[in-house]
């Protein structure tokens, strides 16, 4: 879930998800959230923000799926923000929006299949909020999916061998951003919504992370923040929005 505006952010990379609870908690107390995050070249490395409105938040780490957890925490008024696996655990993140939303989540062993399940929630008025996927020999494809108070529309493309930058670029229209990126079977899965906050979008790509720290700084003196961050094939994908 993508918050509808920022006004700060800051880093944080770690090798181990242990190492790093104890700097998500050092921000927790300086009001900043998680807003995103991946796991690339060995690192974990979280967003996290200020100015979103969010007022608490929660991360649940572990091998299974936090089925139960999630399901006391929606009635504790939390909602889930974002969700990864990072090849062993899975790693939700909830936390208390503002907005008065409701939401599902599923999981789908087949993309097609996945594919339609997303298509069905369309129907019902929810958008998708995060993908997941849990690799293996069957893998697991996990969506979040959010009924926001205001009517969105989505869209999906999907751009098999992978996307370029200026593609990526083209689906950041007036009024249409980018919400998450996602790679699937050496393609890119790419989501756009309406009615987001931001007016408009950039993308970085690069593939050391020297690099997309000097890119970053450039974009947040120019008024953006980090929206989504994705890795694959070998690359950092970052989308920036103001």
């Amino acid at each position: 879930m993508i918050p509808s505006r920022i006004t700060r952010q800051r880093w944080i990379t770690r090798k181990s998800w242990d190492d790093i609870m104890a700097s998500i908690k050092q921000s927790w107390a300086e009001d900043y959230y998680i807003t995103d995050f991946d796991y690339g070249q060995g690192m974990y490395r979280l967003v996290m923000s200020q100015g979103t409105g969010w007022s608490d938040q929660t991360i649940f780490f572990g091998s299974e799926f936090p089925e139960e957890k999630v399901q006391k925490y929606w009635g504790l008024g939390f909602h889930i923000t974002n969700v990864m696996h990072d090849g062993s655990d899975w790693i939700v993140v909830m936390s208390v929006v503002p907005e008065n939303v409701t939401q599902a989540w599923f999981t789908n062993p087949n993309w097609d299949g996945f594919k339609e399940k997303i298509r069905e929630y369309w129907g019902k008025g929810m958008v998708v909020s995060k993908i997941a996927c849990k690799l293996g020999s069957t893998p697991e494809y996990c969506g979040i999916v959010t009924k926001y108070p205001s009517v969105r529309q989505q869209w999906a493309q999907y751009f098999p061998g992978g996307a370029t930058t200026q593609q990526l670029v083209d689906l950041c229209e007036e009024g249409t951003m980018i919400t998450d990126i996602y790679d699937v079977d050496g393609g890119v899965f790419a989501i756009t919504c309406s009615n987001t906050g931001w007016s408009e979008q950039t993308v970085c790509v690069r593939s050391d992370w020297n690099g997309v720290t000097q890119a970053v700084d450039k974009y947040w003196n120019e008024g953006f923040e980090i929206t989504t961050i994705s890795f694959y094939q070998n690359q950092w994908y970052l989308i920036l929005s103001r």
